[in-house]
């Protein structure tokens, strides 16, 4: 897997799981958030602590295409997330 794929496939990543989505500062909060937005839509939904931005997100569980993407980026020894690229300060 060449550098371009990679940094592609973290960024797709990044704009599925974190951007466009509300944040809570809590997984209590996205839990709650999560049961009225899941009733409302008829769907089941769950919270999440986002790798991007550390903060929880709702969304429905993770594909087994999106499963296999992390896996093979954890195969070539790429991995995801704010505290993996280790250039942001968390406090």
């Amino acid at each position: 897997m060449n550098s371009y794929r990679a940094s592609t496939i973290l960024r797709r990543m990044e704009e599925n799981s974190c951007l466009g989505k509300r944040a809570h500062f809590s997984m209590r909060a996205a839990t709650i958030a999560a049961k009225i937005v899941g009733d409302r839509k008829g769907q089941p939904l769950g919270p999440y602590q986002c790798p991007f931005c550390l903060l929880f997100h709702v969304g429905h569980p993770p594909s087994p295409k999106r499963i296999q993407a992390e896996r093979k980026l954890k195969r070539y020894g790429i991995t995801i997330g704010r505290l993996a690229r280790g250039t942001e300060n968390i406090l």
